[in-house]
């Protein structure tokens, strides 16, 4: 059961699962094959990592940052909850979504978890991700079908 979709950064694949094997691997592929990079004890349930700025990022249970050449853990923090997925705004901000609806605006590029802004408890029932940025737009979605949809001002 693989849910979290891999994510591609030039040649190299990342894939993650906590399912069975609890790992997130970086792949170099090439016309010669595939050759594993890294592999770390992190994983991810549900949420594709975003590769952004030489660092990876995803949501489950908290907001964790890799170094995308080492695969070593710059920080992590918050707490999300099972399910979660995270996006990349415009302005190189964390949009991270989880639980029971709680929404972040998380900092990127540093060297700690940094939480600038957040909303809890848009629904009652579990964040269903994915989170969905789009035209101004956020659109989030609970495990019930809920949906809310946020205008975003600059």
């Amino acid at each position: 059961n693989n849910v979290a979709s891999p994510a591609v950064h030039g040649s190299d694949v990342l894939i993650t699962s906590e399912y069975n094997h609890k790992a997130i691997c970086r792949v170099q592929v090439t016309l010669k094959g595939a050759t594993k990079v890294w592999e770390k004890p992190f994983s991810s349930k549900v949420c594709t990592p975003v590769i952004y700025k030489g660092n990876v990022y995803w949501a489950w249970r908290k907001v964790r940052c890799l170094d995308f050449a080492t695969g070593e853990q710059k920080w992590e923090g918050g707490d999300f909850g099972d399910a979660g997925s995270c996006i990349v705004t415009g302005d190189g901000k964390l949009i991270v979504w989880g639980g029971t609806g709680r929404i972040s605006l998380v900092e990127t590029g540093i060297d700690r978890f940094e939480e600038l802004s957040k909303t809890i408890r848009i629904f009652t029932a579990t964040a269903w991700p994915h989170v969905v940025l789009g035209d101004g737009r956020l659109f989030c979605k609970d495990r019930d079908g809920n949906l809310k949809c946020f205008q975003i001002r600059k």
